[in-house]
This record gives structure tokens, sequence and C-alpha cells, in this order.
């Protein structure tokens, strides 16, 4: 036996917080949690708000957000006038979120530990799956890595 009573203490006494339903980050957010409601929002053009908010719930200024999802800053001007981003720019923004998301769970819920998960600004985020069809779950193809085309 390694540790005897002291580990058994250990795990007894940690007690993780409850999580809200995963929905709840997406309304958050603005967009459906649905799969293919999200991907009519993503393919209608996903709301300049939603843009905001990401920026918001991560804590990241917009400028800074804007290089995570490449996005120069007059084109951020131009969607922020016309209300809404193009489709590969909504997608970007949607993969943003999965990927802070999912940092935010990692950390399970510090989300200042979350925003020092660093994945490399500039660099577009497309996953792969292996083996898989390269879809994800708005219905678009993607791949995790820098700059690969789609």
């Amino acid at each position: 036996m390694i540790g005897g009573r002291a580990v058994e203490a250990g795990i007894s006494e940690y007690h993780p917080e409850a999580k809200p339903p995963q929905d709840d980050f997406w309304k958050v957010l603005g967009l459906p949690s649905g799969k293919l409601e999200l991907h009519e929002a993503v393919k209608e053009g996903v709301p300049y708000t939603v843009y905001t908010k990401v920026a918001a719930a991560s804590g990241l200024e917009s400028t800074e957000l804007a290089r995570y999802v490449v996005i120069s800053s007059t084109t951020l001007r131009r969607r922020a006038k016309a209300g809404r981003f193009k489709l590969d720019e909504g997608d970007q923004l949607y993969r943003f979120s999965v990927v802070f998301k999912s940092a935010v769970e990692l950390f399970e819920g510090d989300r200042e530990r979350a925003r020092h998960l660093d994945p490399q600004p500039g660099a577009r985020l497309r996953w792969t799956p292996a083996g898989g069809d390269g879809g994800d779950d708005s219905g678009h193809q993607s791949g995790i890595g820098p700059n690969r085309p789609a």
C-alpha cells in the first residue's frame, strides 16, 4: 500500500465544484449549443456581439482576441459596422471558444490558468481526427495546426 491513510485522507478531502451545464457557456456567448443550430448560425454569420462576449469571457482585449482568431483590425472594424462575421471568421471564433472552454474545463473552472494556455496567436485552429472525416461540431471541415489548408 502506497501512502496509506494519508493518501486516502487526501482523496476524501477533494470535492470538485459542481459544474454548470455545458449549454450555459454557449448561451453566455450567444451561440446555440446544438450541432444543427450552430452550423446554421456560423453559416448565416456569427453576430459581432458574440466576439465581444468571447473577449469578455476569455479575459482578452479585443485586439488580442483578433490575433488568435486571425482577423485584422481593419476587418474587425468592418464586421463591427456590418454586425456579422463571414463564414470563415465566425468559424475561427467558434473554434477559439471551443479551445478556451476546454482549457477552462481542464483547469476545473479556473479561467485565469486557462488564459495562460497559449495556443500561439495567429495559428489557424484546425483539427482533423485520425481516420475521421475532418468535420467538427459546427459541421465545417477542421484540423488543429498552424495554418494548414482546410
